[in-house]
């Protein structure tokens, strides 16, 4: 059997961005716990190496906390971006066709989002087809920006709020946010006639 290995991410397994040092802080490691994360990362990517006759330290290696590289090296699996694969696999451009607008989404948005998440898949899919493409995210870091295929990008928070209390109310949160991109839309046509 031939296996392939969907990546939402494209990070290698080891370094600046690698692994530990990237998603490491994101799931609660404080930068010391990553620095020593990482190193074991090299210390078992080593092993690999060894063991395998080449080097896994490659695009999208780093995903899943080095799954990437386990499926890569122990499975002979082929590496695939996630998001273009399912969209392929649903006929997004198909879907596309005649749309005015496409909406997506993630949890949090950050540098990482432009790295092969689901955003920037949909995102690049709508601009080949022409489409505007906009974001409902849960949070928004200030280093988010930078997708050049996205229209607008609306965080879900409202008021500083601990993410307990953001998750609790993901639902109440994310209908108020496409409230205000749609209003945010409607303002941008009402414009529009005025020009015309």
């Amino acid at each position: 059997a031939r296996f392939t290995m969907m990546c939402d991410v494209d990070n290698p397994l080891v370094g600046p961005e690698g692994a530990s040092l990237v998603f490491g802080p994101q799931k609660g490691a404080s930068p010391e716990v990553a620095r020593r994360l990482d190193d074991g990362m090299r210390n078992w990517a080593r092993v690999l190496e060894e063991t395998f006759g080449r080097s896994f330290d490659v695009p999208g290696a780093g995903a899943a906390g080095g799954l990437g590289a386990a499926c890569l090296a122990l499975l002979d699996a082929e590496s695939v971006s996630g998001v273009t694969r399912v969209l392929e696999l649903v006929g997004f451009d198909a879907l596309l066709a005649g749309a005015d607008l496409c909406v997506t989404g993630e949890g949090h948005a950050d540098a990482q989002t432009a790295r092969g998440k689901v955003v920037a898949g949909v995102a690049a899919a709508c601009e080949r087809a022409g489409v505007p493409c906009a974001a409902v995210v849960g949070g928004m870091s200030a280093d988010a920006a930078g997708l050049p295929d996205l229209a607008a990008m609306v965080p879900t928070a409202i008021d500083a709020m601990p993410l307990e209390e953001a998750l609790g109310r993901a639902e109440e949160l994310y209908a108020l946010a496409a409230e205000r991109l749609f209003s945010l839309l409607a303002l941008g046509c009402e414009l529009g006639k005025r020009q015309a």
